[in-house]
């Protein structure tokens, strides 16, 4: 996946992000094009790789990142496999984008190497003689590439000053440093590809040799042209060193590994760390392995004494010693790269050495204090994981609207999804989801180079590839793509299959069907035909494959590929829109759509429902005017196939509406559920003038919609005005200061004012991030963080409150009644005070009965202290949207016993609470309450007496204390009095365990962390047994939400880890490596 990054940062054709992207207004020759206009006159420069998440080609990066990525292969060839082909053939086929999916193309060459054939293939193009060299391409900044938020396909149609074609070509630097990687890169290219196509790898090095003689002309360094993203180096020599190495390597010529060595002493940056930049680590690796002693010694110098050296790393053991800026975790990637290379060049793989660099890459995929990927679109197995969903990078969107930059609504479409770009980050755990934080969010194809390198030595030790798979001849080894699975429904036999390759006299085609039954269709035939294959009815559904053989001269199977494909007599499954969570509020009712129904045959039969039961008369493809909470669930069915359903859980913060239908007017609305008020009633959405006030009842005088809105609206405040004047304390904020709270109410959190000292730049968006954790400090699941909205803080504010406003901080009374609030992230180059002394608890909202502030964790852990947040702007109640309320007048309006309006439960302290809301009763005698463990036999448990006749709302509820734990369903008889009965829909109400338990990492190489979660306010114990039984390891007495390291004292090996926490005992297998 962080290779096929590259893929997404192609400039020109086949970038898989923006495949057949068309937006309006771009002509049709463009589909899914980036810049293909790029050129200096008639010299083409399409091609290459976008910098960022941005469209420039900048020089230093693009150089750079090149040769380091093809380098990790290079060293650590079984770290690398093929997944797709050279132009993403298999995933446009399937439309399967999926890394994991196996819709793919494999070509028989590594997907590294497809990705670098179409880098190289431009930087031949920057390099075209000896005496031109060309070294970006487009401008940054704003008049620029950096003015409009959009795809590359729009915007190469737009004018220059926006980013539009053409675009500035820089060329003919007094520059050897980016000539020098250029080259060394299509050197060391020339090598790695030339088993797959002699051709390019010979144009590749011809090329190297005109950059070698271009860098020999030109010595010295300079920085990027227009936009000035990235400055001069102060060292051209390392670079030159790197590219005499690769053309030795490459060509033979002892000349030039003399060369290479006289470049020498090479000096890395000390002051620094290994980046674009900084380069001198990789020329001394390279001078090394030449044979160099003294360039040895100083490489692995740099790497025992910085990079491994535990003062370079922080409390979670990650690299932190330089490069903690924007982009920061790419040092880290860096540095685990250079640890690889330090391990295979002294062949130490001991496990000290590997635990630095494993530390980094597991720190990078969620193995930290949030348990946060900062690779987008990949996450760890097991729960609670995040990755980045707003990456800085325009075409991962597919957004051509130019959003304004302060919207962080965007999401990324489910094809680009898992774009595996390794976001900037941080070292401390935290992040800031904003695509505008770009120093956090940023992509680079400098991020990913050193990570990719990384990840393939991690690769080639745990689970080396079989290179004997790659072929030496594609052409002649093609890969059968079957395309995606087919559906019978609405089809009829024969189904053409076909291996989309060639045939030919050293070609043998075989086609079996594998399943349900096997048999042979076609066996090693020569006959060019059959490289298709027709399924007939006789064959049947089931799953079918095609083999490809490929015959040396002496007819002997050089080279076999494969591909399969399910011939099925199922639906495809319905994709609902909209997607993601729903809660009824602003809109107060959504529309929901089947987006592919087109996809499906004709004769389709649809039909939704809700909570599990029909609607009558719902059987289209969308449901409209949906105004209720619940589980809505499309079904997609034809005659002789296999039903296909998707659903949907839609929650609500408005009331019930109770539509009315009656023979004639008026006709009796109402709300049920209602837990706010007053509420008015109104002819329409947008009328001022209301026709009934204060009323959750409305008789309409004619049938129509009409609208009911909750009035309630309070603002208030809580916390303290002024700053404390004694006991500041200042600096980063600790996570262990925590300000504490008790909610009585649900409120919308509007704003505070933070106390800063010295403020030491402006900043234009500078914004805060704070976490809600419960009464201890342990944050909640999931975890709730909530950023301010951007505010301009310059230095002049130093010493002064800062007001950060918010839009959508809403807590809830739900998440607990003692809660605590602290600072999780803060962009912003200024230093929080909090204050040991003059506090005084509690601290009452007004209106009261909302929310007090009673007092702090951290600090000096005394009564006095108060943490960073002041004055408090806070509203209640329901700014919701008008909710729409139907009114019918008919002489078939339905007249049943019971009209239930809402049937739910909830579990807790191991009792079961359900409740139900009538809209009207009509000789109803009782509700008997039923319980089942199946959901199909059910028993009665007890009866509630129903009202007999009422055309108002009623509230019912029922406690089943029932101790066992488990998945039970529940549903009402409603009896009539003449002993009729109409059953209910069927709730499921979950008793299960709701202790869980945390060892991250497991396994592990030097210590776990163990931490749980329990509804129980007790301690817990855990002893680790080995395999014989005995207890090697004891923590008792532990509060719960506090965690411990275990583990650090064990030998390597298995372990049996016992939980016991509230008189029961949980195990959980852990390993140390």
């Amino acid at each position: 996946m962080t290779t096929r990054f590259y893929g997404a940062q192609r400039s020109g054709d086949n970038n898989w992000t923006i495949y057949n992207h068309l937006p309006a207004g771009v002509p049709a020759g463009l589909r899914g094009k980036a810049f293909i206009a790029d050129a200096d006159g008639a010299h083409d420069l399409s091609g290459g790789w976008h910098d960022c998440g941005d469209h420039v080609k900048f020089g230093q990066t693009q150089f750079y990142s090149a040769y380091i990525l093809l380098k990790g292969y290079a060293e650590f060839k079984t770290g690398y496999d093929d997944r797709y082909s050279f132009d993403y053939q298999g995933y446009k086929a399937a439309n399967k984008w999926n890394f994991e999916d196996n819709a793919h193309d494999p070509n028989c060459i590594p997907d590294v190497l497809d990705e670098m054939k179409h880098e190289a293939e431009f930087l031949i193009k920057c390099i075209p003689n000896s005496s031109t060299f060309y070294y970006q391409v487009g401008k940054g900044g704003c008049p620029g590439d950096h003015c409009r938020w959009e795809t590359a396909v729009k915007m190469q149609t737009n004018d220059a000053n926006n980013g539009g074609q053409p675009r500035p070509v820089y060329k003919n630097p007094q520059d050897a440093s980016m000539p020098s990687f250029c080259g060394a890169t299509l050197a060391l290219m020339s090598r790695m590809y030339k088993k797959f196509d002699a051709a390019f790898a010979a144009t590749c090095l011809q090329h190297a040799v005109y950059a070698y003689n271009y860098a020999k002309a030109n010595p010295g360094t300079v920085g990027s042209a227009g936009g000035g993203q990235y400055g001069a180096k102060t060292n051209w020599k390392d670079d030159f060193a790197t590219l005499c190495a690769e053309l030795y390597w490459a060509t033979g010529n002892v000349a030039y590994r003399t060369e290479a060595i006289s470049q020498g002493p090479i000096t890395p940056n000390m002051g620094y760390t290994f980046d674009y930049a900084n380069t001198g680590e990789i020329a001394l690796y390279n001078l090394a392995v030449l044979g160099d002693a003294a360039s040895l010694t100083t490489f692995n110098n740099r790497i025992t004494g910085h990079f491994l050296a535990d003062g370079s790393r922080n409390g979670q053991g990650v690299y932190n010693a330089h490069g903690g800026g924007w982009g920061a975790l790419r040092y880290n990637a860096n540095s685990s790269f250079l640890i690889a290379l330090y391990c295979k060049l002294n062949n130490n793989y001991t496990a000290p050495v590997l635990e630095k660099l494993h530390k980094d890459i597991d720190y990078i995929m969620g193995a930290n204090t949030s348990k946060r990927s900062y690779i987008v679109g990949f996450v760890p197995g097991g729960t609670g994981y995040v990755s980045p969903l707003k990456p800085h990078h325009r075409n991962a969107f597919l957004r051509d609207d130019n959003p304004a930059g302060t919207d962080n609504s965007l999401t990324i479409p489910a094809k680009n999804q898992q774009l595996g770009a390794l976001v900037g980050g941080k070292r401390d755990g935290t992040y800031n989801d904003n695509r505008e934080d770009y120093v956090n969010s940023e992509v680079g194809i400098d991020y990913n180079a050193g990570l990719v390198g990384a990840l393939g030595f991690i690769n080639s030790r745990v689970a080396p590839v079989d290179t004997n798979k790659f072929c030496g001849n594609p052409p002649t080894c093609e890969i059968p793509s079957l395309g995606a699975d087919i559906s019978t429904c609405g089809t009829t036999f024969p189904i053409q299959l076909n291996s989309n390759t060639s045939a030919g006299s050293s070609i043998r085609f075989t086609w079996k069907k594998i399943s349900p039954t096997a048999s042979v269709l076609v066996n090693s035939s020569g006959n060019a035909a059959d490289n298709k294959y027709a399924v007939t009815a006789a064959n049947g559904a089931g799953t079918y494959v095609v083999i490809r053989d490929s015959l040396d001269a002496a007819n002997a199977v050089a080279c076999s590929k494969s591909d399969t494909i399910v011939i099925s007599s199922t639906l495809p499954v319905p994709v609902l829109s909209p997607t993601g969570a729903i809660d009824l509020c602003n809109p107060a009712f959504v529309n929901l759509t089947v987006t592919n129904a087109a996809g499906f045959p004709g004769s389709t039969i649809w039909q939704w429902s809700l909570d599990g039961n029909n609607l009558t008369g719902e059987e289209a493809q969308a449901l409209l005017n949906v105004r209720k909470a619940g589980v809505y669930k499309i079904a997609a069915s034809i005659a002789g196939c296999t039903t296909t359903e998707a659903s949907i859980t839609i929650t609500s913060s408005m009331p019930i509406p109770v539509d009315g239908c009656a023979s004639a007017a008026p006709i009796k609305l109402s709300i049920a559920g209602a837990t706010g008020g007053p509420y008015n009633w109104y002819a329409t959405a947008t009328s001022t003038t209301p026709l009934a006030t204060g009323v959750t009842t409305f008789d309409a005088p004619a049938a129509g919609t009409y609208y009911v809105q909750d009035m309630s609206s309070t603002a208030g405040s809580v916390g303290p005005t002024t700053v404390y004047s004694g006991g500041s304390s200042w600096g980063a904020a600790p996570a262990g200061n925590v300000l504490l709270f008790n909610v009585t109410k649900d409120f919308t959190l509007t704003s505070f004012k933070v106390p800063f000292g010295n403020i030491y730049s402006n900043n234009t968006a500078a914004t805060i991030t704070v976490e809600i954790v419960n009464s201890s400090g342990v944050p909640l699941s999931p975890v709730k963080t909530f950023t301010s909205e951007p505010v301009n803080v310059t230095t002049a504010m130093a010493n002064s409150l800062i007001t950060f406003n918010f839009t959508g901080f809403d807590i809830k009374s739900a998440w607990g009644a003692n809660l605590g609030m602290r600072i999780s992230f803060l962009n912003l180059n200024g230093e929080p005070f909090w204050h040991s002394t003059g506090a005084s608890y509690p601290y009452v909202s007004n209106p009261s009965g909302i929310v007090s502030i009673t007092g702090t964790l951290g600090g000096q852990a005394d009564a006095n202290d108060y943490m960073y947040f002041y004055d408090w702007k806070i509203s209640t109640g329901n700014n919701c949207s008008r909710l729409p309320v139907i009114a019918t007048i008919g002489a078939g309006c339905e007249i049943t016993p019971v009209r239930l309006l809402e049937f739910k439960g909830t579990r807790e302290n191991n009792v079961t609470s359900l409740s139900w809301i009538t809209a009207s009763e009509e000789n109803s005698s009782y509700f008997e309450i039923q319980r089942s463990t199946n959901g199909k036999e059910f028993t009665g448990i007890g009866k509630v007496q129903a009202a007999g006749i009422s055309s108002s709302v009623l509230y019912y509820t029922f406690e089943d204390r029932y101790p066992v734990n488990g998945l039970f369903y529940y549903r009402l008889k409603q009896v009539d009095f003449d002993g009729s009965h109409e059953l209910s829909k069927i709730v499921t109400v979950s008793n299960e365990d709701q202790t869980r338990i945390s060892l991250v990492p497991n396994p592990f190489l030097k210590s776990s962390q163990l931490s749980i979660v329990s509804p129980y306010n007790s301690s817990y114990s855990a002893y680790v047994v080995d395999l014989s039984g005995m207890i090697v390891e004891t923590a008792e007495n532990l509060g719960v939400g506090e965690k411990v390291d275990i583990g650090a004292s064990l030998s390597s090996g298995m372990y049996l880890l016992k939980v016991v926490v509230h008189g029961k005992t949980y195990h959980v297998k852990m390993v140390k490596n």
